[in-house]
């Protein structure tokens, strides 16, 4: 009951928004579809993802739901297709704070190219970032790093990129 009661204030919520006019926020849509898939709703959760992808093709709520819908639904080419994505989307965003830290050669890639998708080295980007010592760089970091570690850990089953991002994470984040 729990999850069927949430999904009816989720779609409240986003028929309110398309009602007044203003855009439901984007974690509002993928909770959403996290909570369709949870409830077995797996169309209705890929067609809210879709919609939002399409919309921010780096979005890293929709990819893992996304990710998560594919391995369920059974369909290997679109779970491949979904994790080249994902790759992408992740990398570039990692490339993206590689370049802010001030990695001239961090370049992103289109969404059409093929793995294997290498991104900046983790730790010389992580050195670079606390070399600015800007909080907003160094959360950036954190989040697009730990971010793409979770990918290759849970999603892609490759733990030698995630060690290389989490060493990086860890150079990042003081020690308590």
């Amino acid at each position: 009951a729990g999850i069927d009661d949430s999904l009816q204030w989720y779609n409240a919520a986003l028929t309110l928004g398309v009602l007044n006019g203003t855009p439901p926020p984007r974690e509002l849509i993928i909770n959403c579809a996290a909570r369709m898939f949870i409830a077995g709703q797996g169309t209705e959760a890929q067609e809210l993802v879709t919609r939002v992808l399409a919309a921010d093709p780096e979005d890293v709520g929709a990819h893992f739901v996304r990710l998560s819908l594919g391995r369920v639904q059974g369909d290997p080419a679109a779970e491949e297709g979904a994790r080249r994505q994902a790759v992408i989307a992740l990398t570039n965003r990692f490339t993206e704070v590689a370049r802010a830290a001030g990695d001239t050669n961090a370049t992103t890639r289109p969404y059409t190219d093929a793995p294997p998708i290498i991104p900046p080295d983790p730790v010389a980007t992580a050195n670079r970032v606390l070399a600015r010592q800007d909080p907003e760089l160094t959360g950036a970091f954190v989040a697009a790093a730990s971010d793409l570690a979770f990918l290759h850990l849970f999603f892609l089953e490759a733990p030698g990129p995630a060690a290389d991002l989490i060493e990086g994470v860890r150079k990042a984040v003081p020690a308590d």
